[in-house]
C-alpha cells in the first residue's frame, strides 16, 4: 500500500493529459538527438501525434500553464520546443517565455498534426518525429508517464531511461483484496512511511488559497466563499469543503503555473481526495497520525475504484472515485468504524454514479464542489445510520459489490456514451 501511494501520489503542473502529450514528445526529441548524436534543428522536424479518445477529450479545452493557448496541439509543440522530460509531470513548470513563443510559431506553421487513435486504450500517445531520412516513433501507454516503446528508423530500441518502478510492482494483491480488509489495514497503517502525504495536503491547500484570493477560471470557489462571508451560505464543513476544492480547481484549470498533488494520474482527483479532508482537519481536532491515515485511505480508495472504472472513462472520476475516497476517510475519522465507511461508499454509489466526464476544463470546479459536498453528506448520513438500501438501482448488497457494479457500468455500459460525448465536443469546435 505504501509503495502504491508513492507511485500514485505525485506532483503535477497543469492538466495531466496535455502533460502526457508534452512529455511523450519531449522524450521522443531527446531519444532522437541521442541516436543522431546532435541537436535537432527543430524547425525542420515534422511532428505527428496520435492520442487515445479519452486523452483527447480530457485535453481538448484545458489551459496550459505558462502559455495562453489551450489543447493538445500546442502541448505537443511545447514538448518539442520548451519542455525538459526530466521534469516528469511538472514538465510545464520550467518553460521559458522565449521557448513558448517558438512553440507557438511552430504550431502556426502547421508542421504538427494531431489525430485521434482508433483504440480502446484509455491513456495512449503515439509520437512520430521525422527529420530528413530519419524517423523515430515513441509510444506512451497505460499511465501518464510510462514510455512503452521507442523505434528509430523502424528498429525497436531499448528505452534509454529506466521505466518507473511502479510498472514492475504487482498490484493485483491490493486490487483483489476485500474492501473491508483494505479499510481495516489502512486504519492501522504505520505512519513512518507515509509522511510525504502531508506534502500533498499543504501543496493543495496553497492552491486553494490562490483560487480564493481572486476570481479565476470559472470562479466557483471564490463565489462560494463570498457567499459564506456574506452569510447566504453557512460556514459549515460541507460548504468549506466545496469552496476549498472548487477554488483549487479554478486556479488549476485556468492554466496558472501551479503545481498540485495528483492522485492516480489526475490533478483534480488529487484536489478532491485531499481538500475535503483539509476542511475537516481545520474544523476538527485530528491527531497527525490519523490525518496521514485518512489521507492514505482517501488516495487508496480512489485508486481502488479507478481500477474498476478506468483511469480515464465516461464517468467523472473526481466525483465517482476521489470524492468517494475523501468521504469514506471522513466517515472513518467521524466514527472509527469500518461499517460506516462502507455505508458511505454505498451512499455515494447511489448518488453520483451517473455523473459524466466531458473533459478537463474550467467547469470541472462545479463537479469537484458537488463531489466534495456529496462525499461529506454521504459520511454524515452513514454515521446516522442512513444507508442506500441494497438493490436500489446499481447499489449492491455490499460496498464491494457496488464498486464492482460501477466497473461493469463503466466498461460495458458507457463506451458508447464516451464516443457520443467526444462527438458532441468535436462538433462544437
Amino acid at each position: 500500500m505504501i509503495q502504491i501511494l508513492k507511485e500514485e501520489v505525485k506532483p503535477a503542473t497543469g492538466c495531466t493529459e496535455p502533460v502526457a502529450v508534452a512529455l511523450a514528445v519531449a522524450k521522443a526529441r531527446v531519444y532522437m538527438e541521442q541516436k543522431l548524436q546532435r541537436s535537432l534543428p527543430l524547425e525542420k522536424v515534422i511532428l505527428a501525434v496520435g492520442v487515445s479518445p479519452n486523452l483527447f477529450k480530457n485535453g481538448l479545452g484545458v489551459g496550459i500553464p505558462n502559455c495562453k493557448l489551450r489543447g493538445l496541439s500546442i502541448s505537443a509543440c511545447l514538448g518539442l520546443w520548451a519542455c525538459n522530460p526530466e521534469d516528469g509531470l511538472t514538465i510545464f513548470e520550467t518553460m521559458k517565455p522565449e521557448q513558448v513563443d517558438l512553440a507557438v510559431n511552430y504550431l502556426a506553421n502547421e508542421t504538427v498534426s494531431l489525430s485521434v487513435l482508433d483504440t480502446s486504450e484509455k491513456i495512449r500517445v503515439e509520437v512520430s518525429l521525422t527529420f530528413g531520412k530519419d524517423s523515430l516513433e515513441l509510444v506512451l501507454n497505460g499511465t501518464h508517464d510510462h514510455i512503452e516503446s521507442v523505434s528509430f528508423n523502424g528498429e525497436v530500441q531499448s528505452v534509454m531511461q529506466p521505466v518507473q518502478a511502479g510498472l514492475v510492482l504487482d498490484k493485483s494483491q491490493f486490487f483483489n483484496m476485500p474492501l473491508e480488509l483494505l479499510v481495516e489495514t489502512v486504519a492501522a497503517l504505520p505512519t513512518q512511511g507515509i509522511e510525504f502525504l502531508r506534502d500533498g495536503l499543504e501543496m493543495n491547500k496553497r492552491v486553494a488559497e490562490v483560487g480564493l484570493s481572486e476570481s479565476m477560471g470559472m470562479g466557483v470557489g471564490y463565489a462560494l466563499h463570498q457567499c459564506v462571508l456574506e452569510g447566504s451560505l453557512g460556514d459549515d464543513l460541507v460548504n468549506k469543503a466545496m469552496y476549498f476544492t472548487a477554488a483549487a480547481s479554478d486556479a488549476r484549470m485556468s492554466g496558472m503555473n501551479i503545481t498540485v498533488m495528483s492522485s492516480n494520474g489526475s490533478g483534480n482527483n488529487g484536489l478532491t481526495a485531499i481538500l475535503p479532508l483539509a476542511a475537516y482537519f481545520e474544523k476538527n481536532e485530528v491527531t497527525p497520525e490519523n490525518q496521514l491515515r485518512a489521507l492514505a485511505m482517501s488516495h487508496l480508495i480512489n485508486c481502488y475504484v479507478k481500477e474498476r472504472i478506468g483511469r480515464l472513462s465516461a464517468m467523472c472520476s473526481c466525483a465517482i472515485s476521489a470524492a468517494t475516497g475523501s468521504g469514506a476517510a471522513i466517515a472513518w475519522l467521524m466514527s472509527g468504524k469500518t461499517e460506516v465507511v462502507l455505508n458511505t461508499i454505498q451512499n455515494m454509489t447511489g448518488n453520483l454514479a451517473g455523473m459524466i466526464c466531458d473533459g478537463a476544463k474550467e467547469g470541472c470546479a462545479l463537479k469537484l464542489a458537488t463531489g466534495a459536498a456529496a462525499g461529506i453528506q454521504a459520511a454524515l448520513l452513514a454515521s446516522h445510520g442512513v444507508v442506500m438500501p441494497a438493490l436500489n438501482g446499481i447499489v449492491g448488497r455490499s460496498a464491494q459489490e457496488s464498486i464492482e457494479n460501477l466497473g461493469v457500468l463503466s466498461r460495458d455500459g458507457m463506451q458508447l456514451t464516451d464516443k457520443v460525448i467526444l462527438s458532441v465536443m468535436k462538433n462544437m469546435l
